[in-house]
């Protein structure tokens, strides 16, 4: 734009013209003179508006490029979004399948779920208005056996739903129990076991060891197997609770632990556990010798126990561990068949050929043999439980507020529930009933119905 051509550009005092643009912004700015400062410039009105609206403009183009220029970083690493679902009914809307099946008919399984009467479980202190409860219930002749965190054990009956007996503990119990031969084994947090009457709550022996027992025991072949959060594994006498062996604790010299151990398990002649130190132990029932150890954790990480219970299958074990993985091992002598990115410390599923696998939020379906994934449900949430598997459904909680129940087919929600305060424990389900103890100290109980499907159009 030219000033000179429209501007009265002599002053009436000093008789100066303007020299460059400097001297035409600071006229438009104030109207002085750049050397006497007389206030003598004339400018037409009409070269004022046609300046200022070109600045105006040259502004917001320059704001316009500066946004986009800060916009391209963020943009390209701004990740794609995730499918939080493979195999589910979000996959009939891919672009290649959709205009294959669009106008097909699809079922939908529904599943109606009802409220069973609730039981409230006595809490460790007037002030504690959130007592976690980390106990699976247990279920034989229709009797249902639990510890909670009060320092109480409960014999529940199912029908109808009520209270049995009730046993005075000396620590809270935050492992689930085990039964044999109308014994039921537990442990607390103080690190006694105890032995008592399934029918009655009588106690038969209780037994002292060194740490706090975190885990179910293993009742087998005459003995008890207990695993203790020193990582030792002890055998005890199971008519009288005396000691027949232990083994030595491995300690971890590197990274945090869960506070959780796991159960021990009896197969292929061996009792297998494992550790805080990442290992697969083997040990002879015999003597409590070691048969074989496998490091299944990678050390590199901060935590890499192995807390998950042992799922035996076809001469294998199936394992999982803290890091992150899940490992397929040799029961003979340890070796690891195949691993995969999955897993963490809740317990392994294995169900109707399936293995499913939770951790991070996250329930994974795999073929045992191979490894391969069927499916994935993300339920976008910190933590959930193991899954719990019914007549071709699944039951996952999570450890704040939420219920689901599943298709253990194609991983489907069928149904979504509320649990207040949610659970740190597992579901148990039998046949079409499912409980959990919820952090409220209370046991839920729920009754499954299949309704008839629902059939809809794909569009």
């Amino acid at each position: 734009m030219v000033f000179s051509a429209s501007i009265n550009s002599i002053c009436k005092e000093c008789h100066r013209e303007p020299e460059g643009r400097g001297d035409l912004l600071r006229i438009l700015s104030a109207g002085d003179c750049f050397v006497t400062r007389h206030k003598a410039w004339r400018i037409p009105r009409n070269d004022m508006r046609g300046f200022c609206k070109q600045t105006l403009i040259f502004t917001k183009l320059f704001f316009i490029f500066f946004l986009f220029i800060i916009s391209i970083p963020s943009a390209l690493a701004s990740p794609s979004k995730l499918k939080r679902h493979v195999l589910s009914w979000e996959s009939a809307k891919a672009p290649i399948v959709y205009r294959r099946l669009k106008g097909e008919t699809r079922s939908i399984r529904q599943l109606h779920v009802s409220y069973r009467r609730v039981i409230r479980f006595e809490k460790s202190s007037f002030w504690n208005r959130r007592p976690f409860q980390f106990t699976t219930p247990l279920y034989h002749h229709d009797l249902l056996y639990v510890g909670v965190d009060a320092g109480k054990f409960y014999a529940l009956e199912t029908k109808p739903m009520r209270k049995k007996w009730v046993f005075e503990t000396e620590g809270a119990v935050h492992a689930s129990a085990d039964l044999d031969q109308d014994v039921v084994f537990f442990g607390d947090v103080r690190g006694n076991v105890y032995a008592l009457n399934a029918m009655s709550g009588i106690l038969v022996w209780q037994r002292r060891l060194d740490d706090e027992i975190l885990s179910p025991p293993l009742a087998s072949e005459g003995k008890l197997y207990v695993v203790t959060q020193s990582g030792r594994l002890f055998a005890l006498d199971r008519e009288t609770g005396d000691e027949v062996w232990h083994t030595e604790a491995y300690e971890k010299s590197w990274g945090f632990s869960v506070r959780k151990a796991t159960k021990p398990v009896a197969a292929f002649g061996k009792i297998f556990v494992g550790t805080a130190t990442g290992m697969l132990m083997a040990y002879h029932p015999e003597d409590g010798s070691l048969a074989w150890v496998r490091q299944l954790g990678d050390r590199r990480e901060l935590v890499y126990d192995v807390d998950a219970t042992i799922v035996p299958f076809a001469n294998t074990l199936l394992c999982s561990s803290a890091d992150g993985k899940l490992s397929k091992v040799d029961a003979l002598d340890g070796r690891i068949i195949w691993s995969r990115d999955v897993g963490g410390v809740n317990d392994l599923l294995l169900a109707n050929e399936k293995l499913y696998v939770t951790g991070s939020g996250v329930l994974t379906s795999l073929h045992p043999v191979t490894g391969d994934f069927h499916w994935q449900q993300d339920f976008e949430t910190a933590e959930i439980s193991s899954a719990a598997g019914g007549e071709n459904f699944l039951a996952v909680v999570s450890t704040s507020d939420k219920f689901w129940f599943l298709d253990q087919d194609t991983g489907d929600i069928l149904q979504r529930l509320y649990v207040r305060k949610g659970s740190l424990g597992d579901p148990l389900v039998i046949a079409n009933e499912v409980y959990v103890v919820s952090n409220k100290g209370r046991l839920l109980g729920y009754r499954m119905k299949e309704l008839k499907p629902r059939h809809v159009q794909i569009q």
